[in-house]
Order: structure tokens, then sequence, then C-alpha cells
């Protein structure tokens, strides 16, 4: 059984690399997967909280899950970078606001954290755009929907 959070995060994934951003399919789901061309992204996983919205405790009840997932924009350049990473950034926030990801309530915009390296020739320059998605699961079925 997959859990539903892989679910999603895969369906993320599938979504921006067919979404016709400027990254393409440069869409990757591991942070250390290799990378030698940009602008790309990267889907990493930053946590769930989970909360039971039914009494009593055990298996079936509903548990309201809400999955943070950060999207990074990579992009390596000289200048503009800011103005890349930002719109690389914005389509992404584009494509999750329409997305119809099965078993998914929504997905939210929570947190922008920008970052630089100034090491090598070229600066890679990242964007990291935190989301939360919500959904709801039964109890002892984590891999199920609601």
């Amino acid at each position: 059984m997959s859990h539903a959070r892989k679910l999603i995060r895969q369906a993320v994934v599938a979504l921006l690399a067919g979404g016709s951003t400027a990254a393409g399919a440069r869409v990757y789901d591991h942070p250390n997967a290799a990378r030698t061309t940009f602008p790309a992204l990267v889907v990493e996983d930053a946590g769930e909280q989970q909360a039971p919205k039914s009494m009593p405790a055990g298996p079936g009840r509903t548990i309201e899950r809400s999955y943070a997932f950060v999207v990074s924009a990579e992009v390596k350049q000289l200048s503009g970078y800011a103005e890349q990473r930002d719109d690389l950034l914005a389509q992404v926030e584009v494509l999750l606001a329409t997305a119809g990801i099965g078993g998914v309530k929504s997905i939210t915009p929570t947190l922008y954290m920008p970052d630089m390296d100034n090491t090598g020739e070229y600066p890679i320059v990242v964007g990291r755009q935190r989301f939360e998605a919500l959904y709801y699961t039964a109890q002892g079925a984590p891999g199920t929907t609601l």
C-alpha cells in the first residue's frame, strides 16, 4: 500500500512536469537528483499535521491531514535571476491552484523562502515555495483518501 501523501507528491510532480512551466520536464521528486540544466523544479516533503475529526478512536474514524511540501525553483544565471525564479514559482502556484488531484480538497501556498549559492561560475538561485494539501483518510487506511 502506498501512503496518500506519496501519491499526492507524485501527482504534483507529474502535474508540474506536464504543465508547461519554464522548467519543462525538469521536475524532480528527490532533492539529490542530478541536475545540469536549469531552470528546474524539485518537490520535497516538509511534514504533515494530522488530527482526528470524529470519535470514538479506532479504525474507520476520519483523520484530517495537512500535508506540507516544498517546490524549489532552481535558476542558474548571472542576471535577471530573481525575476525568472519568481515567474517560475508563479507558474507553479497557478497550476496547483487549479489542480484536480484525487482526494485533495485544496492546495494552499503557505510560505516563501529565497536562497542563493554564490559559488561557482554561475550562481544557483533557489526560491522555495511551501504548500499545504488538505485531505482526509480513515484511521488505519492512510493510502485511501475520503
